[in-house]
């Protein structure tokens, strides 16, 4: 009886996501492409491995969907000077319009890079330019990570070199910066929302300005479109063919 009383008496209960761009007065976003060519160096790698590629699809074999994906992902990573192996070239296009950007702004900023060797490949170049940087990535303990972090916010330095698998998430960096770089982009969706947000938060006070550096006719220019539409690349690669990989590399 009682519980028939209750069920009567009880308002309808209405549940909704609300997003957290309509909730909170966050300032604007601006995405600006900073596009580069090839150096030499850049380019014959990077024809070389094409041509691998292609002649694997002109005699109509078949690469399994994680060795793909590994291709991939050498692709990206040589359009900034390195590879797994070690430095391509010292002085990539990005790395020297990187350099030019952060030149002629004096503000703090945020670099992503999502590959070790690029990403010591950038710190040297910075303190070889005498611009001050901490990095924050997979070789890093978490006592340094908590000392980098610490002394970008008290502007002990000016970069923030991160690589977005470590720094994606936990980082409250929007009441000390408003400028982030993207050297290399992840292939996870979730991780470039993510990165984004360390900026674009609750207290910043700034307009957030993020600049993509982008190797003019490679898989630079295919993944920022994918990730701005929001569509995980490692999902276009789950079969053996080799044809729509060559779609992201020319």
């Amino acid at each position: 009886q009682y519980v028939t009383g209750v069920q009567t008496c009880a308002l309808p209960i209405y549940s909704y996501r609300v997003n957290r761009d309509d909730c909170l007065d966050l300032p604007d976003k601006i995405y600006e492409k900073i596009i580069v060519e090839m150096t030499p160096a850049v380019a014959r790698v990077y024809g070389e491995l094409s041509t691998m590629l292609t002649t694997t699809l002109e005699y109509g074999e078949t690469i399994s969907a994680l060795n793909k994906l590994g291709l991939f992902l050498k692709f990206r990573q040589m359009t900034g000077g390195t590879t797994v192996e070690g430095i391509v070239d010292k002085n990539p296009g990005k790395l020297q319009a990187l350099i030019d950007d952060l030149q002629l702004n004096g503000h703090q900023a945020i670099i992503w890079s999502s590959y070790v060797n690029e990403i010591k490949l950038i710190e040297r170049r910075l303190k070889d330019e005498g611009i001050t940087c901490v990095t924050f990535y997979g070789e890093d303990d978490q006592e340094d990570r908590d000392e980098h972090r610490v002394a970008f916010e008290e502007k002990k330095v000016r970069v923030f070199l991160a690589n977005p698998a470590c720094g994606s998430r936990g980082l409250n960096l929007q009441s000390h910066c408003h400028l982030q770089y993207w050297y290399s982009m992840p292939s996870s969706v979730d991780q470039y929302e993510q990165a984004e947000g360390r900026t674009w938060r609750a207290g910043q006070k700034e307009k957030c300005v993020y600049k993509m550096l982008l190797t003019k006719n490679t898989a630079d220019e295919r993944v920022y479109e994918l990730l701005s539409k929001k569509i995980e690349i490692s999902q276009l690669f789950r079969d053996g063919n080799a044809r729509d990989l060559l779609d992201f590399i020319f």
